[in-house]
């Protein structure tokens, strides 16, 4: 995927993912990206969580698109899961 991306807006969908809107080959385009699955490895808090967001899904949230910021403070409006105590 070489054609350029022009992000239009970062936001939260749902409770455990972030969706990017963006525009590429002159088409508004939308990503659902869960704040899930990172091949074992859980995400210790907001940044961290970018961090990985971005690396997992390089074509559409590199730099050179979305600033490292935005995605970490969308992470971090994410509510966070309550752990459930067993009696």
């Amino acid at each position: 995927m070489s054609a350029a991306v022009a992000a239009s807006r970062i936001g939260l969908h749902g409770q455990s993912s972030l969706v990017l809107l963006y525009t590429r080959e002159g088409k508004l385009r939308q990503r659902i990206m869960p704040v899930r699955g990172f091949g074992g490895v859980a995400p210790t808090d907001a940044s961290d969580a970018a961090r990985l967001l971005m690396r997992k899904h390089a074509d559409v949230l590199s730099e050179r698109h979305v600033s490292f910021t935005q995605v970490a403070l969308t992470a971090l409006r994410r509510p966070r899961r309550r752990r459930r105590h067993v009696h």
